[in-house]
């Protein structure tokens, strides 16, 4: 169930809400893309983005990439 995933995120972090989304997206051919981790030209699939906040707080990238635990 996606409550409970959400709903666990948001417990990990102290916060009472949470959202995880997914992109896919190619990288350009800049040498800055590699310094930072990714490949030059690679296209990543399902990259999992997370937020979470407080309600009334501005929503906070905690983690992103594959394999997030």
């Amino acid at each position: 169930d996606k409550k409970e995933e959400f709903d666990a995120w948001a417990e990990n972090y102290g916060k009472e809400e949470a959202i995880v989304f997914y992109s896919n997206f190619i990288t350009s051919n800049d040498e800055e893309n590699f310094q930072q981790g990714f490949g030059i030209n690679e296209r990543y699939e399902n990259w999992m983005w997370i937020l979470v906040r407080n309600q009334g707080e501005d929503w906070k990238l905690i983690s992103w990439g594959w394999g997030i635990e």
